[in-house]
């Protein structure tokens, strides 16, 4: 399942941002965020580097502090957490047994059974790119302007599209553009 969240996070934009967060110590070590943390680029009290240690989103400074100090970390993180991307993977798969493409099975290790091929794992990225990503389109015009406007399908029209394409052509997933194959 790996191989497909560094696709659907390819395909999300999704490639994590740099993100430099201050605290306040009072009396907690652990300072947790938001996002799923991708690496810890510094912890830092002043211009100290401090040391730490790190589970899930939360950064558990070792180092003595005193009520007050600001404690600057710096991170890369990711919008989506593994955990996220792969209830949207769950549900494409979904979308391709409902479909009568075929059925995958994740197993304890989170791997998928029957192993899917790559043009699969692109295919399955691809649907669960669509069920994360809003329902608008841009269009950047030669002049440099950008004209958003509303898909005019459901997504569940669309992922039905795309997975008969896919039964008609493995390959075409690669080359797909939903609008020149309105029906």
């Amino acid at each position: 399942m790996n191989d497909i969240i560094v696709i659907l996070r390819n395909l999300i934009n999704d490639n994590g941002q740099r993100e430099t967060i201050v605290f306040t110590f009072l009396g907690s070590y652990s300072f947790s965020l938001v996002y799923e943390i991708k690496e810890v680029i510094s912890v830092k009290k002043g211009t100290t580097d401090l040391n730490y240690t790190v589970s899930g989103n939360t950064i558990t400074v070792t180092d003595s502090l005193d009520d007050g100090d600001l404690v600057e970390i710096t991170v890369d993180t990711y919008k989506y957490s593994d955990e996220e991307l792969k209830a949207y993977i769950k549900n494409a798969l979904n979308y391709l047994s409902i479909n009568r493409y075929k059925d995958f099975t994740i197993d304890s290790a989170e791997e998928l059974t029957p192993d899917p091929t790559t043009s699969e794992k692109n295919l399955i990225a691809n649907i669960a790119s669509i069920l994360i990503l809003d329902n608008y389109r841009q269009k950047r015009l030669p002049n440099g302007l950008s004209v958003t406007y509303p898909v005019n399908k459901d997504k569940r029209t669309i992922i039905e599209r795309v997975i008969d394409l896919f039964k008609e052509n493995p390959d075409y997933i690669s080359n797909m553009n939903m609008e020149d194959n309105d029906e």
